[in-house]
């Protein structure tokens, strides 16, 4: 008896335990590029100036929905050169937001918000004035950020408002 011969049932068990044991659940889903990346239902909200900058001022943003009542959220934006090493910067702010602010990029403000159903008012004030506002129905969408047929599924939706 040679040595193939006898290592034939021993590959044999082996394959089919390899086989099993990749059956499971979790494995199938890896198996299909599944990753583990992660989302959450949302909406988002963007402002950016029409031209680059914010205009120096605190800001007021107030989203109403009939199913969360009103958020409101502040930031302020100082053309300081003493307040701000840049000289341009956002010193004070309570919004759940990201900022980019300043060279080389366009300001913009990010502020997120749960996943919100049904008409929404939007209104931006810059000290104490209103400079927007307008109603919108938000539209959203399924996103799979690991791929098809993998989990999770997550409704996002988002609005771009340009203010003069």
């Amino acid at each position: 008896m040679n040595l193939q011969s006898q290592s034939y049932p021993f590959f044999c068990c082996f394959l089919a335990l390899f086989i099993f044991s990749e059956c499971s659940e979790e494995n199938i889903i890896s198996n299909k590029g599944c990753t583990e990346i992660g989302c959450s239902d949302g909406f988002s909200l963007v402002i950016q100036p029409a031209d680059s900058l914010f205009l120096d001022g605190v800001y007021e943003v107030s989203l109403t929905n009939s199913e969360i009542g009103t958020s409101t959220c502040h930031f302020r934006v100082s053309n300081d050169s003493t307040e701000c090493a840049s000289g341009h910067c956002i010193p004070e702010e309570n919004c759940n937001a990201s900022y980019a602010v300043g060279y080389p990029f366009q300001d913009r403000i990010n502020i997120t918000y749960p996943i919100i159903i049904g008409s929404l008012h939007i209104e931006i004030k810059r000290n104490g004035e209103i400079i927007f506002h307008t109603n919108i129905d938000p539209e959203y969408e399924f996103i799979q950020p690991n791929g098809p047929d993998c989990p999770p599924i997550c409704k996002v939706g988002h609005e771009t408002i340009i203010l003069n």
